[in-house]
């Protein structure tokens, strides 16, 4: 179990093993009055669900200047981080 910041930049070997692949799950938690600052480009049926607490209907914030993210050409995962198919790199 690796847990990390959406944002953190990251990277593992590729999986030499042909009998053994790599699983990967990814889940996003953030705060019930977190408002995104661009549309999620891999959307999920659970987007928007709150596991704990209660939908909120303000937001806390505070003055600061964010730069926005790119956003991907494509929905694919591995479009996203940089790479044209499962195992393969490049």
């Amino acid at each position: 179990v690796c847990l990390m910041h959406t944002r953190l930049q990251h990277g593992s070997e590729t999986t030499q093993s042909a009998d053994r692949r790599r699983a990967i799950y990814i889940c996003v938690y953030s705060a019930a009055d977190a408002i995104p600052i661009a549309r999620n480009p891999m959307p999920s049926a659970l987007e928007g669900t709150i596991v704990r607490g209660q939908a909120s209907t303000t937001a806390r914030m505070i003055p600061l200047q964010v730069e926005l993210p790119q956003q991907p050409k494509s929905a694919s995962f591995f479009t996203v981080i940089g790479q044209k198919s499962a195992g393969t790199g490049d």
